[in-house]
């Protein structure tokens, strides 16, 4: 037996086939429906009276209201069941990407495998097992310090001075090891 909720949109006892009709192609049309659509697509012009009359008759309005919030309600269910799987395989999956990182670390000849690859495959392993569960990755502290940006602070004038040549070579130095 079906629901109040569900009669809402499925054919009244009063409505006959061809009023049915019109509010089927009323219902289906989504959000940009009205009714000189539905004329339209009856190739009728002249039923936008007999179209609102029904319209009125038979609650076109709050019927489709209803449909639309029970569609939404099973897109919503099946996108939270879809993300919860998906957050349970990728949990899954990192956890498999630990191990087998773990497993390589243990049997790694040190002139195999560089230890920055091992921490690299762990870390990237944790993060998604965290990303999958809801944790943050990263801690983020702000500050509400103001950071002055000045332009070309590098110049080839500048870099002629060797106290600015050294700082610059330091510096690409450090991002290059990173």
């Amino acid at each position: 037996m079906k629901s109040e909720f569900e009669k809402s949109w499925t054919r009244l006892p009063e409505e006959n086939s061809r009023q049915y009709s019109a509010f089927c192609i009323f219902r289906d049309m989504g959000p940009k429906r009205s009714i000189p659509k539905v004329a339209k697509e009856w190739s009728s012009t002249g039923a936008i009276r007999r179209l609102r009359v029904w319209a009125a008759q038979n609650h076109w309005k709050e019927r489709v209201v209803a449909y639309d919030d029970y569609i939404d309600e099973i897109k919503r269910t099946k996108n939270e069941e879809a993300i919860l799987e998906m957050t349970a395989r990728h949990a899954d999956y990192s956890l498999q990407i630990q191990e087998k990182a773990i497993e390589s670390l243990k049997l790694v000849d040190p002139g195999q495998l560089k230890p920055h690859e091992v921490i690299k495959m762990i870390e990237t392993a944790v993060k998604i097992e965290r990303l999958s569960r809801g944790v943050p990755t990263e801690n983020i502290k702000q500050e509400n310090e103001v950071i002055e940006v000045k332009k070309d602070v590098i110049t080839p004038e500048k870099l002629k001075n060797p106290e600015v040549r050294k700082a610059a070579n330091e510096f690409i130095r450090t991002i290059s090891d990173s």
